[in-house]
């Protein structure tokens, strides 16, 4: 059985990092059992003590709160290192934009750039209020176009 296509499973993929990092920027708009399982998610333990109460949260209501509270609290205390935990790096590049012309129809090309080499390019193309745009592959005209402003102009 082969594996659904990332357009047929993007859109629960985007949904899940969606959740995990609403969860870790604001612990304060989890309710008690959403912070109680991020901090076990985050941890992967409680104590017995707090292991027993969330077991039987009816029997403890009170305790159950101040518990979901408490952790609220460690997880707003250390939001910013999970946070980080949870990405497996940063990077930054730069987009170029090459406009051809403007309106009636318009078109232009935008280049993605590390340092001054092109990582990708797309060829855009609208006529009012409709747009098209196509992945421009290496090798091609349009490609060493990007490649030469990538060469020569100042960028930020």
């Amino acid at each position: 059985m082969s594996t659904p296509s990332c357009e047929v499973r993007i859109n629960d993929q985007m949904n899940g990092r969606q959740l995990q990092f609403a969860a870790l920027l604001t612990p304060g708009n989890l309710d008690d059992a959403e912070v109680i399982n991020l901090y076990v998610e985050q941890r992967g333990t409680l104590s017995a003590l707090d292991a027993a109460i969330v077991a039987a949260p009816d029997a403890h209501v009170d305790t159950y709160a101040k518990l979901a509270d408490r952790l609220r609290e460690v997880l707003r205390n250390e939001s910013p290192e999970l946070i980080e935990q949870s990405v497996l790096g940063v990077s930054t590049c730069v987009s170029m934009r090459i406009e051809l012309s403007t309106g009636g129809p318009g078109d232009w090309l935008e280049a993605e750039l590390d340092e001054r080499e092109v990582l990708a390019v797309s060829y855009h193309f609208n006529d009012w209020f409709d747009h098209a745009e196509r992945r421009v592959m290496p090798g091609t005209a349009l490609w060493q176009l990007a490649e030469y402003f990538a060469e020569t102009v100042t960028l930020p």
